[in-house]
């Protein structure tokens, strides 16, 4: 899961779970009495917990994929790097004799 896709994931279950909490507080504004005041306002209680659990998961599934973003991207640019060398004819100096026979051959062909 990308930092994007874990943000929106997470923000349409906020989103969700906040149109909840208004529709009961719409509800508690309409409470004929005391006893459905009290149900309806341990309702909302119950949905910002669900929220505050929401945010909290949201910020530990964040963290992980902060902590592994470097590793994500060295790994994404060395096959980028690797691929850019093989398309510009560059390989490492260790390979050297090995790239000199290749390119000699494809230069004879020629």
């Amino acid at each position: 899961m990308s930092l994007a896709q874990c943000g929106d994931h997470h923000d349409e279950i906020a989103s969700s779970q906040e149109d909840q909490l208004t529709e009961k507080v719409d509800q508690m504004k309409k409470a004929i009495h005391h006893v459905m005041l009290n149900t309806r306002l341990d309702e909302c209680f119950e949905i910002l917990d669900s929220i505050q659990r929401t945010y909290r998961n949201y910020n530990g599934e964040y963290c992980k994929l902060v902590s592994n973003y470097p590793t994500i991207m060295n790994d994404f640019f060395k096959g980028f790097e690797s691929d850019i060398c093989r398309q510009f004819k560059m390989w490492p100096e260790a390979q050297r004799s090995e790239v000199e026979d290749i390119l000699r051959k494809e230069t004879e062909a020629k």
